[in-house]
């Protein structure tokens, strides 16, 4: 089995073709479209308390058509680029012979967090606390835990845009399986801290873990720049 799911992750970042989809969130379906635009045009201009004109406290969750259409959210457009240490999450439903998982992976890190696809109103809040909970096993310090957990205070949804986060999605989705199989009894966050040990192509063959810890221990807010690749 080891041999199996040591395999399907090999060559991590093989991209598809790219989704497209529509932008879309539950912020959306509940405040209106326009109001989520006002929202983040105010943030952007440093009009909600961002530092230096820069958009603050905001996330995207960046599904792909097959996961926007479960959770139903309303079409809106893109909002700009948001400040989190961990960057977007690119977000997919995986159907496997023991469960439905929410499989979400981090742009700057490619960290994975597995959420149970179910009570759909409540992901927001499940998101949140399972990026918390990862990084606390991975051995994050307190502090950078809080401020992760506090840029994330806000959620908004956003189609998917970089071929490579398909990839590795994809990655993810034929090892995951395995994983389940061989171990159908441990939690998600533990499936995620295995995820978290590969190798990984697009990050220059490093770890998840190690982009994860060596970006929560040296960002700055004032210095941070993306990397996407």
């Amino acid at each position: 089995m080891e041999g199996r799911e040591s395999a399907a992750l090999r060559g991590l970042g093989r991209a598809p073709a790219p989704a497209r989809i529509s932008p879309a969130g539950r912020h959306a379906a509940r405040h209106g479209a326009a109001s989520l635009l006002v929202m983040a045009r105010a943030r952007l201009l440093g009009d909600g308390g961002g530092r230096n004109g820069k958009m603050e406290r905001m996330v995207t969750l960046r599904c792909t058509r097959k996961l926007q259409k479960k959770l139903r959210a309303s079409e809106v457009p893109e909002i700009g680029p948001l400040t989190t240490v961990l960057g977007d999450w690119y977000g997919d439903i995986l159907f496997t012979r023991h469960a439905r998982l929410l499989v979400f992976v981090s742009e700057q890190s490619r960290l994975a967090v597995l959420l149970h696809a179910r009570d759909f109103p409540t992901l927001e809040e499940r998101f949140r606390a399972g990026v918390v909970a990862l990084l606390r096993h991975l051995g994050v310090s307190e502090e950078a835990i809080r401020r992760e957990e506090a840029a994330m205070a806000e959620i908004v949804y956003a189609p998917t845009r970089n071929r490579s986060l398909l990839g590795t999605l994809n990655d993810y989705f034929r090892a995951l399986p395995l994983m389940i199989e061989d171990r159908p009894t441990v939690t998600l966050t533990q499936y995620a801290l295995r995820l978290s040990k590969t190798l990984c192509g697009p990050m220059n063959y490093e770890r998840p873990r190690d982009v994860a810890m060596r970006l929560m221990s040296d960002w700055r807010m004032e210095s941070f720049a993306p990397r996407v690749q």
